[in-house]
């Protein structure tokens, strides 16, 4: 009898554990030549040293004299256990046809400002947004949505929001648009989703993170069998670790006295993780990404993160980072972020910084105590966003040593800007009065300034430092204002590293075109398995990704966006947007956004034509996609928008 060492045995034991979790190649098609799994081939006579694998894939001989078809690094590991050897590096038929295409990796961070990132002029430490920065293209020009759902609805199809369910979000529905077509507050049929079409030609689609497009804040189990059929899953994601949206980042503790954040794997329900819920769907990205690693099938891989959505909160070892940090209060950071903005280009030298919003009182008028709490939110925002990088860089990293990262495309973008909202008062949405909504959170949330941070808190920056976060831009989430909408894009292209960067205007829809076109994947039109369907509205991104075009949009090319009754039209340099009350006096402002992206200055008398012009383009717009104009609705500066 063979006797083995006791670390010999465990080696082994550890190696047979390891491939167990390699999928080993069953028949793969390829033309009209199929390659058979090695088992096979070596059944039908053929010698271990003459199995043919599939293209990029090692043939290893194991100990015991079977073989196997591997990816190179997981064959090297296996090598490296004393397994087994590699006979054959990657084997290529005349007839087998490669897949080629990049693998795509979509990140959307939560309610992050312009000028939050290192890149584009914060404090915060974001080192791997920084290396994708220096490896890809940065989108100075990119627009948002005002607010979550309705940007990840036109992200998942490239279809404006008002045709694919989300002309409001579904907790700000306003009685007239109730039971209107596009106003559904879901992901509705009138669509196919990009995933969905990804999975149908080849891709793997994988998704964790916050969805928003399905039942929204509302509790859905009891009409569970409906709510799963928008599930992500059933959108076309092969594998998800999902919630609808999360409350605490710790817990399942909700945003108001109905909310109960629910999780689910692929369609089902499962218990809610109590630890920081993005460093789970982290986790879960990374195990997806190696479940089916070897087969030689590219990735989509969405990971969409709950940080910096309020609660603020964020694991105690990151805030003691940005211990003092804020304690110059949000005048001088915004004034130092302002400074940095011209020092990478990103304004102009002459450029003066905007007057502070008017409801933000001065810092230095703010009490000892006042400041200390004020300079607390601050840090634990700074906490989140420095958490949500480490974890980005976990996924990057893990592509990176499986050998995926060169061939992956790579795009990071938030859903709207900076949030103000203070989620200490209650929300429209919120059941009952708003004492009763006071009383829930005393009994439910500690607000303790002690406990600032943790998983049982319920707080927000507040309107100062979000201003601080949209530098130097108008206004916050909600408002069809640069503050709004226009966030910074990351773009790194396979096989590519080079920092170059765009003020092209472009917007999420192109997002949702863009990958389809690096996927080759053409979008079906007007019809999907017989059913009509809206077509996409935007363009490809690739002309100004791969240098070959300065812009996708001429200068007379409208560009219409709506929310909340809050108007806007693009048309080259120029903007006409309106704001209705409480913000706005519901009057048509005219910017040229090339001098003045900051929109301090209305030329709307000057221009009276031009203005006339979009207004009449933003009046087709609105028809074509079917704008239903809100009745009374008037959502509080104080109350969350997604």
């Amino acid at each position: 009898m063979l006797t083995l060492g006791f670390s010999k045995t465990i080696t082994l034991l550890f190696a047979a554990i390891l491939l167990s979790t390699i999928t080993i190649i069953p028949t793969l098609s390829f033309a009209d030549n199929p390659v058979m799994s090695p088992r096979k081939q070596m059944a039908s006579g053929i010698a271990a040293e003459d199995v043919v694998c599939k293209s990029g894939f090692a043939l290893m001989k194991r100990t015991l004299g079977s073989v196997a078809c591997l990816k190179p690094v997981s064959a090297e590991k296996l090598a490296n256990t004393g397994f087994g050897i590699i006979i054959k590096d990657a084997t290529i038929t005349e007839t087998e046809q490669k897949d080629n295409r990049s693998n795509i990796l979509v990140v959307v961070l939560d309610d992050t400002g312009f000028a939050d990132y290192a890149f584009t002029g914060s404090e915060i430490s974001t080192p791997n947004l920084d290396s994708l920065r220096n490896e890809g293209k940065l989108f100075t020009n990119f627009h948002t949505n005002p607010t979550c759902s309705p940007t990840r609805s036109v992200l998942m199809t490239g279809v404006d929001n008002h045709l694919n369910g989300f002309g409001s979000m579904l907790e700000f529905i306003a009685d007239n648009q109730k039971g209107m077509p596009g106003y559904e507050g879901y992901l509705n049929d009138n669509v196919v989703t990009v995933p969905q079409l990804l999975k149908d030609n080849g891709y793997h689609t994988y998704m964790t993170g916050k969805w928003h497009l399905a039942y929204g804040i509302s509790d859905p189990t009891n009409d569970w069998e409906k709510w799963t059929r928008y599930d992500p899953h059933a959108k076309g994601f092969e594998e998800t670790f999902t919630v609808e949206i999360p409350g605490s980042h710790f817990t399942n503790l909700g945003e108001d006295p109905n909310h109960v954040p629910i999780a689910t794997r692929n369609g089902e329900q499962v218990d809610y993780p109590q630890q920081y819920i993005d460093d789970v769907f982290t986790d879960n990205m990374i195990q997806f990404i190696d479940k089916n690693n070897d087969d030689g099938k590219p990735m989509f891989m969405y990971l969409s993160f709950w940080n910096n959505h309020w609660p603020i909160q964020a694991p105690q070892e990151y805030i003691k980072k940005y211990e003092g940090k804020y304690n110059v209060g949000w005048d001088k950071i915004r004034e130092q972020r302002f400074d940095k903005q011209k020092e990478l280009g990103l304004i102009p030298q002459d450029m003066q910084l905007s007057p502070r919003n008017n409801q933000v009182p001065a810092w230095d008028s703010l009490n000892a105590t006042q400041q200390k709490q004020e300079a607390k939110k601050m840090e634990i925002f700074a906490a989140m966003l420095d958490s949500l990088d480490n974890n980005l860089g976990r996924v990057v990293n893990h592509l990176k040593e499986i050998g995926e990262y060169d061939n992956t495309m790579i795009v990071v973008f938030a859903d709207n800007g900076a949030e103000s909202s203070d989620p200490t008062k209650k929300v429209l949405h919120s059941s009952g009065d708003s004492g009763s909504y006071e009383k829930w959170l005393e009994t439910t949330y500690d607000n303790s300034f002690e406990n600032w941070g943790n998983g049982n808190t319920m707080i927000g920056i507040g309107l100062g430092w979000s201003q601080v976060g949209n530098t130097p831009l108008l206004r916050e989430k909600g408002f069809e204002t640069e503050g709004g909408t226009r966030v910074p894009m990351l773009v790194k292209l396979p096989n590519k590293n080079q920092e170059t960067s765009s003020n092209a205007f472009s917007r999420v829809t192109d997002v949702a075109i863009t990958i389809l076109d690096y996927a080759q994947v053409q979008h079906p039109g007007t019809t999907y398995n017989g059913q009509q369907i809206a077509p996409v509205d935007g363009k490809s991104l690739r002309p100004i990704l791969e240098e070959k075009a300065q812009r996708i949009y001429e200068d007379d090319e409208p560009v219409g966006a709506e929310l909340f009754g809050n108007s806007a039209l693009y048309k080259g340099d120029w903007k006409a947007s309106k704001h209705v009350s409480p913000f706005g006096d519901g009057k048509w402002k005219l910017y040229n956004l090339a001098n003045d992206v900051a929109e301090q200055n209305d030329l709307s008398e000057q221009y009276p034509e031009l203005l006339d012009e979009m207004i009449k383009d933003y009046d087709e717009y609105a028809k074509r996609v079917g704008v239903i104009p809100p009745i009374g609705l008037d959502i509080p500066r104080e109350a969350d928008t997604g």
